[in-house]
């Protein structure tokens, strides 16, 4: 039913009823279509070539039975694409026996190079703006909604523009209104930075990650923004934190002395504590460093509340 609301639904109910179907026969290619398919996409991959043919020739059966055909296969490994081919699958359309004649492919919208295996991103359509017209609330708010960056890719870069955009409504400019000369020299620093985001290689990531202080966080780089020459170059913001890439992060600092376990081995002849600290001893140490700052912070609260009493009312943790 081309057209209707509930179109997308439908399709997407059909094909989770219809894999239902084949879960015990094809766990692994069922798992794939459940979890990996996006609209008409399925995006997904494989530890090796032998196993990704497996997926992608179970794939197949289960949605051919449906009579829907999987079309358009791609993968950056060109042997896996050649056994494809000659097992009649209909692999993408731009691929080509000779790597360097290969295009960009897409996956949801994202140019993809296929060969070297990274993601680019496509800049043609802000840079047509034509910026010998005046720069008005309207222009910048088209310029925010053509760039296509499903990932957040950009982020740190696009927030500038979004705190811009927040500017001018604060401002009261009306859509068509000419922004004032201090706005326009911002806009023209962000958008004659575009042209450096074409030459933007960003490799196919294996893991997100999160962080915790701001040093060390790269969502901090969010609430800021920087510039793409600084963004390209941003080691916290692709790579993630540097102690996530050390090998022994987990256990660093696990082998100094602690006071506390000298005092109890001392006490004891037989029940003597070795080795790195333990997750006991770590916590009994974050308890005390509490503790400790409770006392410094809130001396007469600790003293009514050891005598049993409650907080005075002008104290900062009286509820309001």
């Amino acid at each position: 039913m081309f057209g209707v609301k509930v179109s997308p639904f439908l399709l997407s109910a059909t094909i989770k009823y219809h894999i239902e179907k084949y879960r015990e026969q094809y766990p692994a290619a069922t798992e794939m279509l459940d979890t990996c398919l996006y609209v008409d996409d399925v995006i997904s991959g494989a530890e090796n070539i032998s196993q990704a043919l497996k997926l992608s020739k179970d794939a197949d059966t289960i949605m051919k039975s449906a009579s829907m055909t999987l079309r358009k296969w791609n993968s950056n490994n060109q042997t896996l694409m050649r056994t494809w081919k000659g097992e009649g699958l209909e692999i993408h359309p731009r691929h080509s026996e000779d790597i360097s004649q290969i295009p960009l492919s897409k996956v949801l919208g994202i140019p993809w190079n296929v060969v070297h295996d990274y993601f680019t991103i496509d800049v043609k359509g802000l840079m047509e703006l034509d910026t010998s017209k005046p720069i008005t609330k309207r222009v910048v708010l088209q310029s925010a909604g053509k760039i296509y960056d499903p990932v957040g890719f950009l982020s740190p870069y696009t927030i500038r523009l979004k705190c811009l955009l927040q500017e001018l409504w604060l401002r009261k400019l009306a859509w068509d209104d000419e922004l004032p000369p201090e706005i326009c020299a911002i806009w023209s620093q962000w958008w004659s930075e575009l042209p450096l985001l074409s030459e933007l290689k960003i490799p196919r990531m294996i893991l997100d990650s999160s962080g915790d202080s701001s040093k060390d966080n790269p969502a901090d780089l969010l609430t800021r923004g920087i510039s793409v020459d600084a963004l390209s170059t941003n080691s916290k913001w692709w790579n993630g934190s540097s102690f996530l890439r050390e090998t022994d992060f987990l256990t660093k600092g696990l082998n100094e002395p602690i006071p506390e376990r000298f005092i109890h081995n001392c006490r004891t002849r037989t029940a003597k504590i070795k080795g790195p600290l333990t997750s006991l001893e770590v916590s009994h140490a974050e308890n005390w460093l509490i503790h400790s700052l409770h006392e410094r912070e809130f001396p007469e609260e600790m003293r009514k509340l050891l005598a049993g009493e409650p907080i005075p009312i002008r104290s900062k943790l009286t509820p309001p």
